[in-house]
């Protein structure tokens, strides 16, 4: 991979140009300037290979040295500067380079006598958090991020450092990341890289439009269970999630999902219910769909090909009220959750359980950038527009750079193995379609259900009987009903791989299937329990 960095000239620039001369065959040096300051431009070729990649970048440079576009990047993300009016108790220094935190610095504010001292990554990770998630919105591939623990008892972002001056232990290691990037391209082609995912969604009284707690269907633990999220004061948890078996390929992993859903349509038969997905399609608890990536290493540049080649597309098909008001405090740029088996979640989109073709189209994606994403370099969200634009709704700000995103796709290897597959996304986005979270998606996805039964509601006894009445319901439209607004469509599409159906068909009155109060065998709960999680009104 030819690589390309640009440091401010300083007594660390100097050395790593050194090292490089040394270590590379034709490394050129130039001088650039970039905000009155003096840098480096040093590019390390690599003959056998056709791929490229800038570290620090001009324009991630530029975010940093601009302070009002520095501001404004912090703000877009809900990260503030320290004021004048708070007095700093304490700082830190937090080197980071391709995602990897390489030292810590702790310094105490109004202690002459007290030496700074590094401390270790889990010794403060809510501190690690923060200073990679400023590394990605700004689009750096090294730097120093400056924080402090302010008197008001806050961390607040106190300065951005691209080009620091390094001690050798710290110089060594990024000179060895270095090569270890420049080594990418010849090494991410070798592995599989297996996908998982544990999507979640919703259920609601088709009748009156209330939320029914997942906690009412499912166990907490399973395939098929419920998210950690409580209600207030409440023990029921309120979002239902699957939890599919993983593997390398997308569309066993979509096979996964569709048992799993069908499992969980045998768990909650009724037909006076409806199950939505998307980003908050009810009530006030947002949804998502997170993807999980195993045997691949967690770099800077996956999860920035992941923002900008998976997050924006999806982007574009949500509906985009909802999905603001989901991102007010959840799916944020770059959102990811390092797991404890070896890989990692991506937790920025939304839930694309809205149909089997969109959740095939999006898991074939996301196997795509995941496995070729060294040829994915362009960075749109590099910029406070682009972030305002994706966490205020703006479709229209960030359609028109959707066909450059596609054509890299579509250069992939990978592109013609999901060619079918994928040809949903295009096409809702040129036709301004986003998804219907307001459908039922048991349709679209064809759900196995039982024989129809009567749900009935009543008082239990000891042994769990149940006194009856019969309870019939509006069943709720089909998933891909179409309802026109100003700009754009919201669809659900259908279960088929051909393409998108659109139907129109008015709902119709049927008897709800009841389902046994002890169907999970082995839980035990309280009377009041039951009048509570069993009964659907």
């Amino acid at each position: 991979m030819d690589l390309q960095l640009i440091y401010q000239q300083n007594a660390s620039a100097e050395k790593i140009c050194s090292f490089l001369s040394k270590t590379y065959d034709r490394v050129k040096v130039d001088e650039i300037h970039i905000g009155g300051l003096n840098h480096l431009l040093i590019k390390i070729p690599d003959p056998e290979s056709n791929t490229r990649k800038g570290l620090n970048t001009l324009k991630a440079i530029n975010n940093c040295l601009d302070e009002e576009t520095l501001t404004e990047i912090l703000k877009a993300n809900n990260i503030n500067f320290a004021t004048d009016e708070e007095g700093l108790i304490r700082s830190y220094e937090v080197l980071i380079c391709d995602l990897d935190i390489l030292s810590t610095r702790l310094v105490y504010h109004g202690r002459n006598n007290y030496k700074p001292k590094y401390l270790r990554e889990s010794e403060n990770p809510k501190l690690s958090e923060l200073a990679k998630r400023i590394f990605l919105i700004l689009g750096l591939d090294i730097c120093l991020v400056r924080l402090a623990y302010t008197t008001r008892r806050r961390l607040r972002v106190i300065g951005i450092d691209p080009s620091p001056i390094l001690r050798e232990r710290d110089l060594n290691r990024i000179l060895k990341k270095i090569d270890e990037i420049r080594e990418m391209d010849k090494l991410l082609p070798t592995r599989n890289v297996k996908l998982g995912a544990d999507p979640e969604f919703m259920i609601f009284n088709s009748k009156t439009n209330r939320m029914l707690s997942a906690s009412q269907f499912f166990p907490r633990d399973g395939v098929v269970g419920c998210d950690n999220i409580r209600m207030q004061n409440r023990q029921q948890r309120p979002v239902a999630e699957i939890r599919p078996n993983p593997s390398s390929c997308p569309l066993k992993l979509s096979d996964n999902i569709k048992q799993a859903l069908d499992s969980a349509s045998r768990m909650a038969p009724y037909q006076n219910v409806k199950w939505l997905a998307g980003s908050q399609p009810g009530g006030a608890y947002s949804i998502g769909g997170h993807i999980h990536f195993s045997n691949i290493r967690l770099t800077a540049n996956l999860i920035r090909a992941l923002d900008n080649y998976l997050a924006i597309p999806i982007f574009l098909v949500e509906e985009p009220v909802a999905a603001v008001r989901r991102r007010r405090r959840y799916g944020s740029l770059s959102d990811y959750r390092v797991k404890d088996y070896g890989g990692f979640e991506y937790r920025t989109p939304a839930s694309w359980l809205v149909s089997q073709q969109i959740t095939v189209a999006v898991l074939c994606l996301a196997k795509i950038i995941a496995s070729s994403y060294y040829m994915l370099s362009k960075n749109f969200l590099n910029s406070a527009e682009a972030q305002r634009a994706f966490y205020t709704g703006d479709q229209d700000y960030l359609r028109p750079l959707f066909p450059e995103l596609w054509a890299d796709i579509k250069k992939t290897e990978m592109y013609l193995e999901y060619e079918e597959e994928l040809q949903i996304i295009p096409e809702l986005i040129f036709n301004n379609t986003t998804w219907n979270e307001k459908a039922d998606f048991r349709k679209a996805w064809k759900l196995k259900t039982t024989p129809r039964r009567h749900l009935r509601s009543g008082s239990y006894n000891d042994s769990s009987s149940q006194r009856i009445t019969q309870v019939n319901t509006t069943r709720p439209p089909a998933a891909t009903r179409v309802s026109t607004r100003t700009n754009s469509r919201r669809i659900g599409t259908s279960g088929s791989r051909s393409g998108t159906r659109v139907s129109t068909t008015p709902g119709r009155v049927v008897s709800n299937p009841a389902r046994s109060n002890n169907s999970r065998q082995g839980r035990i709960i309280t009377s009041a329990q039951v009048r509570r999680t069993h009964i659907v009104r």
